[in-house]
């Protein structure tokens, strides 16, 4: 038949099985079906691929597939592909994350290999302009874990590794500041600052 119980402490579908509980198809499927409203979910496999399925029949909206540790939501796929991790994402990213309280880093980016440094690429299909943005506070950029760029959120940009003072210029800069280039396409020597307006 079509149930199989091997040596008596593995059971097989479709065949002897290899492990405790086996299920042997050309697209082996487990399926549940909720018999209230006989809405189903399945995990299907083909060619060592694994799918999960959730309302694979699209008769219920807003279906998610959701997983959890320790009786706690910890990642959330709703049905426009959104990905949530440890939040329900809701406000049209395709990925959000709230992190581990106490902890400052969110996401780490490894780069494998010699001489492979990692990247991060914000790619647009259409004309807009690509973006990094603080919500709220203000913006830093770190080597080292210390701070080399922060951006207030007013505006003001401080360079050296210090905090900018606000309406106190622009650009604030700890340290030398050296400018290259040239005043003119004849002159490639002579370093300029060039102002266009205002004092």
């Amino acid at each position: 038949g079509n149930v199989n119980l091997g040596d008596g402490t593995k059971l097989g579908i479709g065949g002897s099985p290899d492990v405790d509980l086996h299920i042997k198809s050309t697209a082996p499927t487990i399926r549940f079906t909720d018999t209230d409203t006989s809405r189903f979910s399945q995990i299907y496999a083909i060619d060592g691929n694994l799918r999960f399925d959730a309302d694979n029949n699209n008769a219920q909206a807003d279906t998610n597939i959701i997983f959890r540790t320790d009786n706690t939501e910890r990642l959330r796929i709703i049905s426009t592909g959104e990905v949530g991790i440890n939040v329900t994402p809701s406000n049209g990213q395709m990925l959000a994350i709230t992190g581990r309280s106490g902890y400052d880093d969110v996401v780490q980016v490894t780069a494998v290999g010699t001489n492979i440094g990692a990247r991060i690429n914000l790619t647009n299909t259409g004309t807009g302009v690509a973006r990094i943005n603080a919500t709220n506070n203000s913006l830093e950029l770190q080597t080292g874990g210390n701070n080399r760029l922060r951006i207030l959120s007013s505006g003001e940009i401080s360079m050296g590794g210090f905090a900018p003072t606000a309406s106190a210029g622009v650009l604030q800069i700890a340290g030398g500041l050296r400018v290259a280039g040239s005043a003119s396409a004849s002159d490639t020597t002579s370093p300029y600052i060039y102002r266009t307006s205002g004092v």
